[in-house]
C-alpha cells in the first residue's frame, strides 16, 4: 500500500526516512544475504535515476508547517527493492546546494512479489547551506488516491564522514531530535542511507 498519511512522532523518518517509510521497509528488512536483486527486475522499465512519471502540484497538501523555501521540482521518484546487503557508505565532500530526490532503494532479504506497491512513491527536495551546517527538506509522499502530503523539515547538518548528524529544529514536533546517517557524496550526487535503504539526490 502507498503511504495515506504520517503520525506526527513519525515525522522524521517520513523525510527519506527521509525516507525509510514505517511498516512496509522493516516488515521484510534484515540483515539481508545472497547475491543482489533487483525488483521491478525490467530495468528498462524506468530511468537509471528510479524516476518515474511527472510532478505535479494539484492536490498537494503541506502538513508539515513553514520550515523552508525550497520548491521541490523532481518527477514522482518511484522506488525499487534490492535483494541484499545495502551498500557501505563512503562519505566524501558534501556541496552546498539545493538537490533533487532521483531514486530510492529498498533493501531487503526476499524480495515481494511482482504484483507489490514500490517501497516509496514520493518527491523530494534537500537544499545545504552555509558549508553543510545546515539543512532544510521537504518531502512530498504519493497518497492512495495520487495526491501529494507534504512535510518540511530544518537544521542543523555535522558531517563526520560517512556519517551525518542531523539536528532537527523545525518543525517543532521534532525540534531537539536528532538523528546519525550514513552518506556518499561524488560531485553533484549525494546518497544518504537510512536503515535499509537508500535515497539519491543530484545537484540542481
Amino acid at each position: 500500500m502507498r503511504v495515506a498519511e504520517v503520525l506526527p512522532d513519525d515525522l522524521r523518518r517520513a523525510a527519506f526516512a527521509a525516507l525509510a517509510v514505517a511498516g512496509i521497509t522493516q516488515a521484510s528488512c534484515s540483515q539481508s544475504t545472497g547475491s543482489r536483486e533487483v525488483y521491478p527486475v525490467d530495468a528498462g522499465q524506468e530511468a537509471a535515476g528510479g524516476m518515474s512519471g511527472t510532478s505535479s502540484d494539484a492536490g498537494a497538501t503541506d502538513a508539515g508547517g513553514t520550515c523552508t523555501s525550497v520548491n521541490v521540482l523532481s518527477d514522482v521518484v518511484v522506488g525499487r527493492w534490492i535483494r541484499g546487503e545495502v551498500p557501505a557508505a563512503s562519505g566524501g565532500t558534501i556541496i552546498d546546494g539545493t538537490y533533487d530526490a532521483v531514486a530510492f532503494e529498498s533493501y531487503v532479504r526476499s524480495l515481494p512479489p511482482p504484483d507489490a506497491q514500490p517501497p516509496r512513491e514520493f518527491r523530494s527536495a534537500l537544499r545545504i547551506s552555509a558549508g553543510a551546517t545546515l539543512f532544510e527538506l521537504v518531502d512530498a509522499a504519493i497518497t492512495a488516491n495520487g495526491s501529494e502530503l507534504s512535510f518540511q523539515y530544518s537544521g542543523d547538518l555535522s558531517v563526520a564522514p560517512p556519517s551525518l548528524l542531523l539536528s532537527w529544529m523545525c518543525p517543532a514536533e521534532v525540534a531537539n531530535n536528532r538523528d546519525t546517517w550514513q552518506y556518499s557524496a561524488s560531485g553533484s550526487t549525494l546518497t544518504l542511507f537510512v536503515e535499509n535503504s537508500t535515497t539519491t539526490f543530484v545537484l540542481r
